[in-house]
């Protein structure tokens, strides 16, 4: 049995993680010892830190503002920003503090307005030469054909279609225009599926504002629905980024990782951002770059190998097994498998288990060191699993399966310290 497999198809029709364990998996008797409790959630924020014990408190707050404006000055050490970003980062310097943290932006203040500028530019033509659309098609065959003649309207295999020098619908020809058109229909017809799920209680995603004609006619819809300007946005750099990756294309889930990335950097624009096309560049090439992080979690060819998904949930299970074997032992006494809950945490870094303000937070944390980010998301997720240690221990496989698919509300920042704890051991 494919539970990988299985658990992609679930995943993608919006049902979730399995609820019982395989037809016919042995179920061992579960252990009834609690053992040692997790060690002590002990260690203080790392900004907290600096500031002296007597210090009055409006003052902390000021030194912890200073710390982190001084940090994104001049030239940059990355270590440092890491050590003050994952104590949490305020959220009008989020974007930019992810933007560098993740490698988009170099480590030196001067450089970046350059930068940007390239990058930008280098978007705007990826969008100018992968966009086709069947208005356009006409208008790039007459100026890369001169005049061409209409095809006979007795051509019962294209009529209704416009037929340009041997160019339409049917045709041979992978380069033609109209099969490049129809190439990409066949990517948003998956792409849109997942749009209205993303981040569906935010108002950012759910409604119009401005004038957006323009970004509208960017790419047609392959289904007729109609999405709001953010929402196009979101399409349009998920559309670009199946075409660029061919290999990999897209997966569904991807839209919750762009759309975190994309919401956060148009919410609070950096000082160079004079546009929504700015955040929507800039949430492409972080997103490009994050997916390059994770290996291939997403590669659904590779769901078997140590490199893909199922390495990933390996090293899991050592983490865990590592920090807390009684806890181990019973889960795995009740079949409980990573693979039934770990699957979606790992492949979404969490964006679907809590609140945006608290996955925003978890991101800070992960991204505190990027090249490093699957240990540290290994460590976050055994940490979440302790967190709800003795719930885990005295329930049964049903029981424990709703209360990891449906994670109880919980002290974001109490966990994140649990998981730096377990970092350094």
């Amino acid at each position: 049995m494919n539970v990988l497999g299985n658990l992609r198809k679930r995943f993608s029709s919006g049902m979730g993680s399995p609820t019982m364990p395989p037809i016919g998996a042995p179920i061992k008797e579960a252990s009834d010892k609690r053992g040692p409790p997790p060690p002590p959630l002990v260690v203080q924020s790392r900004i907290r830190q600096r500031g002296k014990k007597n210090t009055p408190v409006k003052e902390q707050k000021v030194l912890r503002r200073e710390v982190f404006d001084d940090a994104i000055k001049g030239k940059i050490d990355l270590k440092k920003l890491g050590d003050i970003a994952e104590a949490g980062i305020p959220d009008d310097l989020r974007s930019t503090y992810w933007r560098v943290l993740l490698g988009y932006l170099p480590p030196d203040e001067s450089l970046w307005e350059e930068e940007l500028i390239k990058k930008r530019k280098q978007y705007k033509d990826f969008c100018d030469e992968f966009i086709v659309l069947p208005e356009s098609v006409k208008d790039k065959l007459e100026r890369e054909k001169g005049s061409p003649q209409r095809a006979s309207a007795e051509d019962d295999e294209n009529e209704g279609f416009e037929t340009f020098d041997g160019d339409h619908p049917l045709a041979a020809d992978t380069n033609s225009l109209w099969s490049k058109y129809l190439a990409n229909r066949t990517v948003l017809q998956i792409i849109d599926v997942d749009i209205p799920r993303t981040m569906p209680s935010l108002h950012f995603f759910n409604s119009d504002s401005g004038d957006y004609e323009n970004l509208m006619r960017a790419i047609e819809t392959s289904n007729g629905a109609t999405f709001t300007r953010n929402q196009q946005h979101l399409r349009r750099l998920l559309f670009l980024f199946a075409k660029l990756n061919p290999g990999l294309g897209y997966v569904q889930g991807m839209n919750e990782l762009a759309g975190h990335l994309f919401y956060t950097f148009a919410k609070h624009p950096h000082t160079f951002d004079k546009h929504i096309e700015d955040a929507e560049a800039d949430s492409f090439f972080c997103f490009t770059i994050l997916v390059s992080y994770l290996g291939d979690n997403f590669c659904r060819t590779l769901d078997r190998d140590e490199l893909g998904i199922q390495g990933s949930l390996n090293l899991y299970k050592e983490k865990f097994q590592s920090a807390d074997p009684v806890l181990y032992e019973h889960m795995e006494a009740l079949n409980l498998k990573p693979e039934f809950y770990c699957f979606r945490w790992v492949t979404l870094l969490m964006s679907q288990e809590f609140i945006v303000p608290d996955v925003l937070r978890i991101w800070d944390f992960l991204f505190a060191s990027a090249t490093n980010i699957n240990d540290r998301l290994f460590s976050t997720c055994v940490a979440m699993v302790m967190t709800i240690r003795d719930t885990l221990l005295t329930g049964d496989f049903s029981t424990n399966m709703q209360a990891l698919q449906d994670f109880p509300p919980t002290n974001v920042d109490g966990f994140l310290e649990h998981a730096m704890n377990l970092l350094a051991s």
